[in-house]
């Protein structure tokens, strides 16, 4: 039960930060922030772009050039790959006899090199829970399709138009805001299956650029009205930890919206369950804010860096429900003309499939 689950105290978090370095808490201080999410030069590009390319990044924005890979590299990834039981890489090894063109272009070596910091092994073990965790999510029906609204998402279009999960404009340091409401799934009733595919596929989007991956994502959820019996889900806890360890995204910041007065569920229980699941370095990079002022709202997080006109407007900012819908309507035309663009250009497998090993399914 949810009850018995292993949760964080307020003495343990006391004894961790006092524990912690000057230098740990200032780089702490500036992921919250986001004066760490880039390197100068990126922060200044990404300002520099209009507000609707902003909010598309990474969708139509130039795909940034990605590290090339050594030969010693791919080899040593190979090599940590080839010794993964292949009980625990079984979705992998289907995934690359069905759809290499797919293992290439969705979750392709540089991605999770880069995030593993060139760490062979670790990068190994995170591509494969990637499509075992895709497998579980999606089913073999669906899982090997391109993970697009038309595609893997087929199912899932009435979840992802409702709006309870979606990417918000990048905020002023560049760097990607995903807004999550908690507290929706009961008016209408949602299918949680279907939410935490839709989950799954906006940390995929996201993944697809290297400048979000070097920049970071700062997590927005709202718990505003949450109701234990109707909200709780632990299998998307669980799934959310499993995503954490193989979605190519560093994160910067958590924050998370309890709305007027104290909550006792959320801040005895939840809370601490949750900042036990993210650990040490998180805990550090989380924040609750109470209150149901919009004006409130918007002060407290433009200290984060995050700007009132990024918020969605039920939280005070401008970023409308048909702001959304324009979003997902271009991310589908992209799809559509990335997938196009690909199986026309590409001779097709054994199984019908493309053969294309470029990165043109990454970002553009």
């Amino acid at each position: 039960m949810w009850y018995t689950a292993p949760r964080v105290t307020a003495e343990q978090e006391k004894r961790e930060r006092d524990g912690l370095s000057i230098d740990e808490k200032n780089h702490a201080m500036a992921d919250m922030s986001g004066k760490s999410a880039a390197d100068g030069k990126a922060a200044a590009k990404t300002r520099s772009t209009d507000d609707t390319n902003r909010h598309t990044s990474p969708l139509d924005q130039k795909k940034q050039e990605i590290v090339n890979l050594t030969q010693e590299q791919k080899q040593e990834l190979q090599k940590a790959l080839s010794d993964i039981p292949a009980e625990e890489k079984a979705a992998y090894t289907e995934a690359l006899s069905t759809v290499p063109h797919l293992v290439q272009t969705e979750s392709g070596d540089e991605r999770f090199l880069r995030f593993a910091d060139f760490h062979a092994e670790k990068a190994a073990a995170s591509l494969v829970k990637y499509w075992r965790l895709r497998k579980e999510l999606f089913g073999s029906d669906k899982a090997f399709l391109p993970m697009t609204i038309t595609g893997a998402l087929r199912d899932d279009t009435e979840t992802l138009d409702i709006g309870l999960a979606m990417l918000l404009p990048n905020d002023c340091h560049g760097r990607t805001v995903f807004y999550f409401n908690q507290s929706g799934f009961s008016s209408p009733p949602i299918d949680k299956e279907s939410m935490h595919r839709v989950f799954f596929y906006f940390l995929h989007v996201n993944g697809e650029s290297s400048a979000a991956q070097d920049q970071g994502i700062v997590f927005l959820e709202n718990y505003e009205g949450y109701d234990l019996y109707t909200n709780w889900d632990r299998p998307f806890i669980k799934r959310c930890q499993e995503m954490r360890g193989i979605f190519t995204n560093k994160i910067r910041a958590i924050h998370f919206f309890t709305g007027r007065g104290s909550n006792t569920v959320l801040n005895e229980f939840i809370f601490p369950m949750i900042k036990f699941i993210l650990g040490l370095r998180l805990r550090l990079r989380f924040q609750s804010h109470s209150g149901d002022s919009q004006f409130m709202r918007k002060n407290m997080l433009s200290k984060f860096g995050i700007e009132p006109r990024g918020l969605p407007e039920s939280m005070g900012g401008s970023f409308s429900k048909n702001d959304f819908r324009n979003w997902l309507a271009n991310r589908k035309q992209l799809e559509e003309q990335r997938t196009t663009k690909t199986y026309s250009n590409s001779p097709s497998d054994s199984n019908g499939s493309s053969n294309n090993t470029s990165q043109e399914g990454g970002v553009s």
